[in-house]
């Protein structure tokens, strides 16, 4: 019987389905609004906070994410805190928050590359090899100036291709 039971369910369930054959229009006055897909403030990774060349590399790749979530979603608020005192970086919170929706990036601005650091004057400075998707020169040699020590800080980007 308790099959029956179950054979009986479906068969009401299925007709149920079945029993409106024409499709609903949708309701004009609920007018669908485009949704953008949740983004995140990229989390700084527990290595950035880490007090050697290691550290350093991370924070550069840290930054790397935080711009290119700048970039995309003109949210400069974690870019200008972590580059505070870098005029370049400045320069690039300011176009990202001007940019108009349509005109940001459908991806990442920037793909970071090989990686070197060094300590120079107390700073560190990482150099990176980074590929600017948008642009038609394509890829660039970039010197990050570091604080000395976490947390690290952007004080300078310097094109070392030119």
């Amino acid at each position: 019987m308790r099959f029956g039971g179950i054979v009986v369910a479906a068969a009401l369930v299925l007709s149920a389905c079945s029993s409106d054959p024409t499709p609903k229009e949708p309701d004009p006055s609920k007018a669908a609004t485009p949704t953008t897909p949740a983004v995140a403030v990229p989390t700084m990774p527990p290595q950035a906070s880490e007090d050697s060349p290691e550290g350093a590399a991370a924070f550069v790749k840290h930054y790397v994410d935080v711009f290119n979530y700048a970039a995309a979603t003109g949210d400069v608020k974690e870019l200008s805190a972590i580059s505070s005192k870098c005029k370049p970086c400045s320069e690039y919170a300011e176009d990202f928050s001007s940019l108009q929706p349509s005109s940001r990036p459908q991806g990442d601005a920037w793909e970071l590359g090989d990686v070197g650091v060094s300590t120079e004057a107390g700073n560190r400075r990482v150099q990176a090899s980074i590929s600017s998707l948008g642009d038609a020169d394509g890829s660039y040699e970039l010197l990050f100036e570091l604080s000395s020590h976490p947390p690290f800080q952007v004080l300078d980007i310097r094109d070392r291709t030119k």
